[in-house]
């Protein structure tokens, strides 16, 4: 749902071939976060979701979380099990 407003832009892939995607959008930044343990079978959404995060029914908010971890996340293949601690985006 966040990318609806984003414009969409043609992509010339490799081969030549022309892809309709939507335009990268910035990054929201947090002057506060938090940092969290992750322990085995953590999901972001339930973390999204704890009373002391962002709090019951905030499973549209679970992309903050993996905005701010991205680098981690996509370092770990994406299994959060190979990470430690997550920033918490306090916004």
């Amino acid at each position: 749902m966040r990318y609806t407003r984003q414009p969409d832009i043609v992509f010339v892939d490799v081969n030549g071939v022309s892809h309709l995607i939507k335009e990268t959008r910035e990054l929201e930044s947090a002057e506060t976060t938090m940092t969290i343990a992750l322990t085995s079978g953590s999901m972001l959404d339930e973390i999204a979701t704890r009373q002391y995060i962002y709090g019951d029914n905030a499973e549209d908010r679970v992309y903050k979380l993996f905005d701010h971890n991205a680098v981690a996340i996509v370092e770990s293949g994406y299994d959060l099990s190979g990470i430690k601690s997550l920033r918490i985006p306090l916004v």
